[in-house]
Order: structure tokens, then C-alpha cells, then sequence
């Protein structure tokens, strides 16, 4: 999970493959099952994407983040995601040229799938994201990079979407985890926690705020216990 900065092309792509004739289209999204042969498995995956998303955008944290997404008015591409020996990811997101600026890839990975990609071994994971927390991490991404803000924070980026989706987390009642680097479980005092990610992360904070105000403002409102962002606008606007 996470932003992958391929040279041009991201894992398992193929630049000349032709489009998908099974695909759709929902707001900004065109979501293409690029490399499925089996028209049923292309037409189960256009289908599990977009029903994630439209779950998605039925939370507060998710409708701000599309809505920031919709209303810079770029096409966003979601296609398969592939492994390679080299790669091991929940998804990426990487900002280009040509007709969508920015592409997303992204496979969900439900029950049995989803131990085999963590190789049987779970419970060595103390944090397994769910399809939808995945996708609000490179939502995250996708709104920094149609807003011109994509890498402004260079390393910082991973631990904004890893923000972003601890709210949503929390608003669906999930354990958020204590930083994009460690990943681990955060069980304890929720509204703590959040005070002490808000002070550990300030700098960072200020700077989306400050980037992509709209977002942030939204965000804000959210009510639920982890919202640093809230806290920062309470002291400092």
C-alpha cells in the first residue's frame, strides 16, 4: 500500500495493452480490468471496485476525499494490481501524462486471496487493511496529485495517507495504526492518541493544511475520536 514511483511504467504494466472493453465509469474513476482475459473475472473485479468506492463514499472521510478528487475535474484510471517478484504492495498510485493524469492500481483482496498475498502468515501483521482502507490511502494520494500537490512532502506523503486512512478507519470503527513506518495497532485512548499524533506530526499537518485547505476544512468536521486535523485547525486558524 502505498505511492509507487515507477521510472514510467508502475509494476506488472503494460504501456501498449490495449483498453478493456468491460469497464465503467463513475465520476472522475474509470475503473478497467486491464490484463483479465476471463470476461467474468474482468466484470467481477469493475464490480467489487466500484462497490468499494461507492461504500466508501458513503463515510464522511471518504466523501471529502472524492469530492476534493471530482472537483479538479481529472480523469483517474484504477486497473488491476499485478506482483512481481521485486514489488510486494497493496496497491499504487503514480501521477503521469497522457489522458488520465493520474492512475491508481489497486486489486481488492478478500479472505483466502488475501492470505495467500500475505503468504499464510497473518498474524505476523499486526495491522491487515481491508480493501476499503487500502483505497482511501491512494485516494489520499490521487487528491494530492490532481491538486498539484503530489511529493510536496516528500517522504511525508505515505504517513499523510496513512492519516487520512486512520480517520476513515476510525469512522468505520477500525483500529488506526501509529505511523505509516511501524504499522502496528492502535487499541488504547483513542483521543490521546490523536493529540500525540498531532504533535509528533505538526509540520506535516500545517503543510496539507495549508496545501490542499478545501480537503483539510472537510476533514475537520469529521467526528471521530482520531482527527488531528481538527486539533491543529482548533489551536492555529
Amino acid at each position: 500500500m502505498g505511492t509507487f514511483i515507477p521510472p514510467f511504467l508502475g509494476p506488472g504494466e503494460h504501456l501498449f495493452e490495449p483498453a478493456a472493453s468491460i469497464q465503467a465509469v463513475f465520476g472522475p474513476f474509470t475503473i478497467r480490468p486491464d490484463g483479465m482475459d476471463d470476461g467474468h473475472d474482468a466484470r467481477a473485479y469493475v464490480g467489487q471496485v466500484m462497490g468499494i468506492v461507492r461504500m466508501v463514499e458513503t463515510t464522511r472521510v471518504g466523501k471529502a476525499v472524492i469530492a476534493e478528487i471530482r472537483s479538479r475535474k481529472k480523469p483517474v484510471l484504477i486497473f488491476p494490481l499485478e506482483q512481481v517478484d521485486d514489488v510486494m504492495a497493496y496497491a499504487w498510485v503514480y501521477p503521469r501524462w497522457g489522458l488520465f493524469p493520474v492512475v491508481v492500481s489497486f486489486t481488492p483482496l478478500f479472505g483466502r486471496r488475501l492470505r495467500q498475498f500475505l503468504g499464510d502468515e497473518e498474524q505476523k501483521f499486526d495491522k491487515v487493511y481491508t480493501p476499503h482502507e487500502t483505497i482511501v490511502h491512494e485516494f489520499a494520494h490521487v487528491a494530492r496529485a490532481v491538486s498539484g500537490n503530489f511529493d510536496r512532502l516528500g517522504d511525508d506523503e505515505e504517513e499523510l495517507a496513512t492519516m487520512v486512512a486512520n480517520m476513515f478507519a476510525v469512522e468505520i470503527n477500525r483500529a488506526p495504526v501509529n505511523s505509516y513506518d511501524e504499522m502496528k495497532s492502535v487499541t488504547g485512548n483513542l483521543a490521546a492518541f490523536s493529540k500525540t499524533y498531532y504533535r509528533d506530526n505538526f509540520d506535516m499537518i500545517e503543510a496539507f493544511c495549508k496545501q490542499n485547505k478545501t480537503l483539510a476544512t472537510e476533514l475537520s468536521y469529521v467526528n471521530t475520536t482520531f482527527n488531528p486535523i481538527r486539533l491543529y485547525m482548533d489551536e492555529n486558524l
